[in-house]
């Protein structure tokens, strides 16, 4: 500290204590100066608030509730801007806080990365000056903004391709390491990355950037896949309009990042609701044949084939009916022309 002309101050230092998992616990307390320093349960670094148990719960809490704020500003001069305004404002001030340090998120559970998500939706909402309970993904796509778990994802995979390929700081390239393939196989031109050797208690998952990085580098397309895309997408650009080459790009980062589209909602949607009706209409025919004895069964289908059979007369004497008016209008027309003649 003295060589870099540097000073701790006692009052702004905090003390965090991180255990093991196996490691017993104990308090610690460093004697600075007169002061003594205890530890605490969180502690701020970089404008990241760390806890003990690496949750980021407060941290989360912090940036949801800061991001509120910014967004209730905005909405209150929000009638006096314009759409492009607005997205400059929520980009600057928002979304540039979401994407600060997300890297560190993750591994997390979706529970505890949902607040973000929720900010992230009403500060789309906000821009298009939509109402509260309006659906967010079209919303997202036309501002081409990926999800909280897909950027979190994203950044990290470009943390490990700079450790691997370009400019990175020595500690993040200690971390990555190529994989080494004896002889020449396909597998050698992916440039995949070799995952560490860990063993895992439990269900238990690690959330160190040395295993999730090589994994989600692996579950990625290689780079011959990206630039056979880029140079089928490339074509695009000759197109009058640049929104369709935009969004067609925009479908593919969320195929590759495995985010559901709309189409794949509406699917799964027409199926539940398929499944269900079958379901109904199952349960209350059993309902109506356990209520009901054998002599009413047999009656009860008689009626069903008798309207069948009236319904199907009537629709046949419909169609008489209009075929003989076609064949009267045809001799009207006909007559008509004769007498023109």
């Amino acid at each position: 500290m003295t060589a870099h002309h540097l000073k701790l101050n006692p009052s702004k230092t905090e003390l965090l204590f991180i255990p093991s998992t196996t490691g017993p616990h104990c308090d610690l307390t460093i004697s600075f100066g007169n002061s003594l320093i205890a530890p605490t349960e969180d502690a701020r670094s970089l404008g990241v608030i760390l806890d003990g148990q690496l949750s980021f719960s407060a941290h989360i809490a912090n940036l949801t509730r800061s991001c509120r704020f910014l967004l209730y500003n905005i909405r209150r001069i929000r009638p006096f801007l314009s759409q492009e305004a607005t997205q400059l404002l929520v980009q600057s001030l928002v979304i540039s806080r979401l994407d600060y340090c997300n890297s560190l998120l993750a591994g997390l559970p979706l529970r505890a990365i949902r607040p973000l998500q929720l900010v992230q939706n009403a500060a789309a909402r906000l821009i298009f000056n939509l109402p509260k309970f309006t659906h967010v993904t079209p919303l997202l796509r036309s501002l081409h903004w990926l999800p909280v778990v897909a950027r979190i994802r994203f950044k990290t995979l470009m943390l490990a391709y700079k450790a691997k390929n370009g400019p990175a700081p020595p500690y993040l390239m200690a971390m990555v390491k190529s994989r080494a393939v004896p002889r020449a196989l396909r597998a050698s031109s992916t440039a995949r990355l070799e995952p560490p050797s860990l063993r895992t208690h439990g269900r238990q998952v690690s959330r160190l950037f040395s295993v999730l990085a090589p994994r989600w580098y692996q579950n990625w397309p290689p780079v011959r896949a990206v630039s056979e895309l880029m140079n089928q997408t490339t074509v695009l650009l000759r197109l009058p309009t640049r929104q369709t080459h935009c969004k067609l790009l925009r479908l593919l980062q969320y195929k590759q990042l495995g985010v559901p589209t709309i189409q794949d909602k509406e699917k799964t949607k027409g199926r539940r609701k398929r499944k269900k009706m079958k379901k109904k209409n199952e349960k209350e025919d059993e309902e109506e044949n356990r209520k009901m004895p054998k002599k009413k069964k047999y009656e009860f289908r008689r009626r069903r084939r008798r309207k069948k059979k009236k319904e199907e007369e009537e629709e046949e004497e419909e169609r008489r009916k209009e075929k003989k008016e076609e064949e009267e209008e045809e001799e009207e027309r006909r007559k008509k022309k004769k007498k023109k003649k």
